[in-house]
């Protein structure tokens, strides 16, 4: 009884997960993080796990900004920089040791669920780990981009 409420708590866990991954993905279309300058020269500053993603996202932003205008974004300036609470290389070892903890409790909880409820509830609880791990970790970067549309 306890395994079959474990396994449908970890399937749930997965679903509200990738359901969150779809949402942020689908809400990065806008320009919420873009402010409006007086002189022309926009900005827009993110806080993201890596700097290429931060860049990216600040990028995309500054543009659907510019195209609600009928013109494109144009870079005057973008600095990226970490700005985490813990020592910067113990950050980039924590995010990729959650990384590997997701795709490998993934795996194993595909490959083991329905066969061995053992192997697929280890998977489960591994995989939660590792997004608990990245969770902790938090966004580690911060990313500025000035910028005008033109």
């Amino acid at each position: 009884m306890l395994s079959k409420i474990m396994e449908t708590l970890l399937r749930f866990s997965f679903v509200f997960i990738a359901g969150g991954a779809l949402l942020v993905s689908a809400g990065c279309a806008h320009h919420r993080d873009v402010r409006a300058g007086v002189d022309g020269v926009h900005w827009v500053h993110i806080k993201a796990e890596t700097t290429e993603e931060g860049t990216r996202e600040a990028l995309d932003q500054a543009g659907h900004f510019c195209e609600k205008r009928k013109l494109s974004a144009a870079v005057v300036n973008e600095e990226g920089a970490y700005v985490g609470n813990m020592n910067e290389s113990d950050y980039k070892k924590l995010k990729t040791a959650g990384t590997v903890a997701q795709t490998a409790g993934g795996a194993a909880y595909v490959l083991g669920g329905a066969n061995n409820s053992t192997l697929g509830g280890l998977g489960g609880v591994v995989g939660l780990g590792g997004t608990m791990a990245k969770q902790v970790a938090g966004e580690g970067y911060q990313v500025k981009v000035r910028f005008k549309c033109i």
